[in-house]
């Protein structure tokens, strides 16, 4: 014979219904805490990818005497790397504003001949500032390779 009562049976029932509700709140709170700071890190990803693109638009076109550029460079493509990934039209925007950056440069010969008690100095930037661009680039395309 069955121990227990049609009242027990209800109670255990509605236990176990707030039991259900109680894990589903959780659930839910979880998930909005998960997308809350999902969008905390996408605007501090856009804030920090704005200020490193405002920084090498800064800088100057007709020479290279500080490491600013590169470094920005170096900033944006370890934030690549993190989620969320960038928008395609975000990943243009930066991509020309860096090739943009790099090109319009003169010649390292231009340079060195323009200040040459930094000849030494502005070739090593140089090189180093097209590395810092080509990991970018690579670094791009490794986020998000589909072409759109």
């Amino acid at each position: 014979m069955l121990s227990g009562t049609s009242e027990d049976v209800k109670v255990n029932e509605a236990e176990k219904r707030n039991h259900d509700n109680k894990a589903a709140l959780v659930a839910n709170i979880i998930t909005y805490q998960k997308n809350q700071e999902m969008v905390e890190m996408k605007e501090e990803k856009e804030a920090t990818v704005k200020m490193m693109m405002r920084q090498i638009q800064e800088e100057p076109l007709d020479s290279l005497l500080s490491p600013a550029r590169r470094q920005a460079m170096e900033i944006l493509a370890q934030l690549s790397h993190t989620k969320p990934i960038l928008s395609v039209r975000e990943r243009v925007e930066l991509v020309n504003t860096c090739v943009r950056s790099v090109f319009s440069l003169p010649s390292v010969q231009a340079m060195q001949e323009k200040d040459e008690s930094k000849a030494e100095v502005i070739q090593i930037l140089y090189y180093q500032t097209l590395d810092s661009l080509q990991k970018l680039l690579n670094a791009l395309f490794i986020e998000d390779p589909t072409p759109t």
